[in-house]
């Protein structure tokens, strides 16, 4: 029978402040897990290390289950946040016109005036 389960994320990244922003986006979603599961969060090295563990009496199958969304709702929220961060730094180098809606990349140095 399966007694516990745990895994570690390890993600790595040159920028420290990029892997800052990755952790205070996802380390509150930590917060809403249940219990009986074990998340631990840290950045270490120019490394933001996720890791969580589990071990209840719990039938195996819930406890798998349980588990999995868990690690799969941190993934998504690490995917969420960098996607976020990619497109304000291109609003930050200029790379999107912020009044422009659709969010058309400029395709010469001048701004068309609507």
């Amino acid at each position: 029978m399966i007694r516990e389960l745990s895994v570690v994320v390890v993600i790595t990244c040159r920028n420290e402040k990029i892997l800052k922003a990755l952790h205070e986006s996802t380390n509150p979603e930590n917060k809403l897990a249940p219990e009986s599961i074990k998340i631990h969060q840290i950045i270490k090295k120019k490394k933001l290390i996720f890791s969580s563990s589990i071990s209840t009496p719990r039938s195996p199958i819930k406890l798998i289950d349980s588990f999995r969304r868990t690690v799969d709702d941190f993934i998504f929220s690490l995917h969420l946040a960098y996607k976020s961060i990619r497109e304000a730094n291109k609003y930050a180098k200029n790379e999107i016109l912020c009044n422009n809606r659709e969010g058309h990349r400029r395709s010469s140095g001048k701004r068309s005036r609507n």
